[in-house]
């Protein structure tokens, strides 16, 4: 998340901090988190799955002494299991899904321009997407690029039924991945009691029945940029 976009979603959320519990899904190195920590909140938990980046993201709890303050859980956040540990009620979440999990494989790769053609091995499509600004994700970028160089396929290799399986294979990883995504946003009201809010942050805006989640009011949508989309959500009040 770029940092504009970070001021004004704080700015937002101006008062909700303070005492509050929050939780940070798909937390990278802590951006969000931390914000919040640093703003007031007494509970902060922060999920990643990417085992390396969960380690930047405890180094950096480690380095601004928030450990009392701000937990790490290291595991996939789109498990129905994971969710059932976390602490409830809470005030506020954010949601920060890599792009991935947003746009279609062939859609993303547009976007960002890269001209090589999607590979079965090309794990980098599942992978937590870059957070602007965040100096503690460049060392794990590095660490990774050889690895990712290796395993991409130049787009003038020949077009073939392989090639093919291998498109129609990610498309269909995609679509789980989305699937599951949405089924996660739509068990988040539990976590809630009668108020608080939901920041989901997309590269897409996703307006009327499209961006609708079970149990929450909304989206009022704010853009901030190119792929900056904060979609705010309210839960509902019970019956």
């Amino acid at each position: 998340m770029g940092s504009r976009t970070r001021e004004a979603l704080f700015d937002l959320l101006r008062g909700w901090f303070e005492g509050s519990t929050v939780i940070d899904l798909f937390a990278g190195v802590g951006t969000l988190g931390l914000e919040a920590a640093s703003r007031g909140a007494t509970q902060v938990i922060a999920v990643e799955s990417d085992r390396l980046i969960a380690r930047l993201l405890r180094e950096n709890i480690d380095t601004l002494k928030c450990g009392d303050r701000v937990r790490v859980i290291e595991g996939d956040v789109l498990s129905e299991g994971l969710r059932a540990a976390l602490p409830r009620p809470v005030d506020v979440i954010f949601c920060d899904p890599p792009f991935a999990m947003i746009l279609p494989p062939r859609r993303a790769a547009s976007d960002s321009g890269r001209s090589e053609s999607i590979s079965l091995d090309d794990d980098e499509s599942l992978e937590p997407d870059r957070r602007d600004g965040e100096e503690a994700f460049d060392s794990f970028e590095g660490r990774r690029s050889k690895h990712r160089r290796r395993r991409r396929r130049p787009s003038s290799e020949p077009d073939g039924p392989a090639s093919i399986e291998a498109i129609e294979e990610v498309d269909q990883r995609f679509e789980r991945q989305r699937l599951r995504l949405q089924a996660m946003l739509d068990s988040l009201r539990g976590l809630f009691a009668e108020r608080g809010f939901l920041a989901l942050r997309l590269p897409i805006e996703r307006a009327g029945s499209e961006g609708a989640i079970q149990g929450f009011e909304g989206p009022e949508i704010h853009g901030y940029g190119d792929q900056q989309w904060i979609h705010l959500y309210a839960p509902k009040r019970s019956v």
